[in-house]
């Protein structure tokens, strides 16, 4: 996670939104006044997991949003998960981030893809397909896969992979999809 006046602005921004005092957020992420106070000055690098893991769990602010600072700050609230699904997810999320930064896409669609990936399918999902203004074949995968059983989006997940790995050399997936490391050759 970027370090510095990143941190500091996204938490500031955090809490005018949602009208947090610095003791406020201490209780809400499990930190102590002093650490708060040290987010919000810019003297923190990085955030703890367990800070990261409340600010996305119990303010709603994107996971994307946090570590890259676009997208949009807050999502609407989502189902409680494991800490191993969280994990799964924000790996997923970070291979995203890496074979998007990787690939030669011009900005826009970069963000565009980004949204589309990390967007929620129930809120987000018609806005995504109309931005993209996807042909009947590309929707109906997309479709296929959000109506799929686990271990169908597994079977897909680990298709894109592979792809992936043909397409941009350098495209690891250590160990088993979920709570595997992903790393990708920067440009």
């Amino acid at each position: 996670m970027p370090g510095g006046g990143l941190i500091e602005k996204r938490i500031r921004l955090v809490m005018e939104a949602r009208r947090l005092t610095q003791q406020d957020l201490a209780d809400l992420i499990g930190s102590s006044l002093s650490r708060v106070k040290a987010m919000t000055t810019g003297r923190v690098a990085r955030l703890k997991p367990d800070e990261i893991r409340a600010l996305v769990e119990d303010l709603h602010v994107s996971a994307d949003w946090l570590a890259t600072g676009k997208g949009a700050p807050f999502r609407r609230p989502v189902p409680k998960e494991s800490a191993d699904e969280f994990a799964g997810r924000m790996r997923a999320i970070n291979l995203i981030a890496n074979l998007l930064d990787a690939m030669p896409l011009p900005e826009a669609v970069r963000d565009k893809t980004r949204v589309l990936i990390t967007g929620d399918p129930e809120q987000d999902g018609k806005i995504i397909a109309q931005a993209f203004d996807l042909p009947p074949d590309e929707a109906a995968l997309l479709d296929n896969y959000r109506n799929s059983h686990e271990a169908g989006k597994d079977a897909l997940r680990r298709t894109a992979i592979a792809f992936a790995q043909q397409i941009i050399p350098g495209v690891r997936a250590d160990g088993e999809l979920g709570t595997a490391a992903y790393t990708c050759p920067k440009k």
